[in-house]
């Protein structure tokens, strides 16, 4: 059973309450506290793939004890399939290892594909388009097409260093 401390006065909850982690840090295993005292429906409401529940709820010397000495608290995972996850504009999906797992998945045409090589803002050169869109997402960065073709390295006559 919960309790709920409004201000000086503290009222049971009927439901089951216990430590929502951010995510396994290996099976069963958890390390990354996001909240305490919650119950496994709102832990697991968030529709994350990589949400934990355990139904302990734990003291901050017991936290710390099993985060930073014994290899993370015993924890399940909120989500064992896709259904109900929400992943970020881009991404899909896919089960990992029999976990839920979100991916780098932007939408590309087969035109997008067949445009060739671009010029990113990084100064990399990306096979095509959905190359640069795809690790866009997997750096969680803003990257954008500077030209069509591959990236010209251009020395400044002022400083020697490397331009695009």
């Amino acid at each position: 059973m919960c309790f709920v401390r409004y201000s000086s006065v503290e009222l049971a909850r009927p439901e089951r309450c216990g430590q929502c982690w951010s995510m396994m840090s290996r099976p069963d295993r958890c390390t990354e506290s996001l909240r305490t005292n919650v119950t496994r429906e709102e832990c697991c409401s968030d529709g994350s793939a990589t949400t934990a529940w355990s139904p302990k709820d734990l003291t901050s010397g017991d936290l710390f004890f099993w985060m930073s000495l014994g290899g993370g608290v015993t924890c399940k995972a909120c989500k064992v399939s896709c259904e109900g996850v929400r992943c970020g504009k881009g991404m899909r999906c896919i089960l990992r290892k029999q976990r839920p797992a979100c991916v780098c998945s932007p939408a590309c045409s087969r035109k997008k594909r067949q445009m060739g090589e671009v010029c990113g803002s990084d100064g990399r050169t990306y096979k095509h388009m959905c190359r640069l869109l795809k690790r866009q997402c997997r750096k969680n960065k803003q990257l954008t097409i500077e030209y069509f073709g591959k990236c010209q390295m251009i020395l400044s006559s002022e400083t020697g260093r490397r331009l695009m």
